[in-house]
């Protein structure tokens, strides 16, 4: 499904890099003995979800994308989800955009095969449920049962999991929360054998060029290793010229209930909370609740007297406009919290920065 996201419809004139680079780094927390909450206000997924396939069977747009550091203009506003223990949120407006974003996240295995077994015969079956706010998306996999058991022992589906998947986006960060389970013998052995668990980040390339295609991406993988009370992530950054060939990392358990895996993306720089650009202006704090404040280099009085800050939402929506002097602030009171972008406008130039608002 190609979607042309009204941002990038706004800023269609923004350049498009001859190769994107993923700068990030993925910070990684376990912590236990967490109190499991079932989601209370929720949409219901089950009844659309198809029964033991890979097939992604919902296509949902969020209503709030998820902006990712340095891919600003390319809002993840597409969740994709099946009846796998896995979910794929990304950005596409190919052909017009070469580049494409994919997040994949996976909690247990994204080759394990999860459903509500719904069935109005079926006294047991459970949920596939999906929550979303301007902060938080959360899907929460509830008393699903496990394909990979039919083919073992006598076939019948004793097990039962429950588990969420919350991306915060303000924070940037995914969690893993999982809850009771109802594990047979079977099921313990065969997972102890290894699950495939973390997420995705990355983005593909993909254009046609003189007749020929060219294609290429960049992944940064979050992986986790380890025991049950001492897990650990080992990050991977590969690309087409440098295949990941080593071990893939992996876990011989299931988390147990209360367990919370979090993985939060950072920006290297991001510890200053403050963002430079190519015009060498400052724009700080990152997040704020007052005032915003823009700086430039001693040469602004005389090259920038035409200078405009422009402040806009996730879907471009021009929220605020100021003209600029030397060293000065402007007030965001007025905005509600969330994510917006800072345009900073000077004649036939511009540069934007991302600017989250939280109180």
């Amino acid at each position: 499904m190609k979607l042309i996201s009204p941002f990038f419809i706004l800023f269609f004139s923004y350049p498009l890099f001859s190769q994107l680079e993923i700068n990030l780094d993925i910070v990684f927390e376990a912590t236990f003995d967490q109190n499991y909450i079932p989601l209370e206000e929720f949409t219901n997924l089950t009844e659309g979800l198809g029964a033991w396939d890979y097939f992604f069977d919902e296509e949902i747009v969020l209503t709030y994308p998820i902006i990712m550091p340095g891919f600003e203009d390319r809002p993840i506003n597409l969740l994709e989800i099946g009846a796998f223990s896995g979910i794929y949120l990304g950005y596409s407006n190919w052909p017009d955009d070469p580049y494409e974003l994919d997040l994949e996240i996976f909690p247990i295995d994204e080759f394990i095969l999860v459903s509500p077994l719904y069935d109005p015969m079926n006294s047991d079956q459970g949920d596939i449920l999906l929550y979303e706010s301007e902060e938080l998306l959360i899907v929460e996999y509830r008393n699903v049962g496990i394909y990979q058991e039919m083919e073992l022992g006598d076939g019948n589906l004793f097990s039962r999991l429950n588990f969420q998947i919350e991306i915060n986006k303000v924070e940037l960060c995914v969690r893993f929360k999982y809850g009771p389970s109802n594990l047979s013998q079977g099921m313990q052995d065969f997972f102890f054998q290894g699950l495939f668990t973390g997420l995705l980040f990355g983005w593909f390339y993909e254009e046609s060029v003189g007749g020929s295609w060219i294609e290429d991406y960049e992944h940064l993988y979050g992986l986790v290793s380890g025991f049950p009370n001492d897990p650990e992530i080992v990050t991977v950054l590969e690309s087409r010229d440098n295949p990941f060939e080593g071990i893939i990392p992996i876990i011989n358990f299931y988390p147990e209930e209360g367990t919370i895996y979090q993985f939060c993306f950072d920006e290297p720089s991001s510890t200053e909370a403050v963002h430079n650009n190519k015009n060498n202006w400052q724009i700080y704090p990152s997040p704020v609740s007052d005032y915003l404040h823009i700086t430039f280099p001693e040469s602004f009085e005389a090259q920038g007297k035409n200078y405009q800050i422009q402040l806009m939402d996730v879907y471009g929506k021009l929220v605020l406009e100021q003209s600029i002097a030397e060293h000065q602030y402007i007030s965001v009171q007025t905005l509600p919290s969330g994510i917006y972008f800072a345009q900073l406008k000077a004649q036939n130039s511009f540069d934007i920065q991302r600017v989250v608002i939280s109180r």
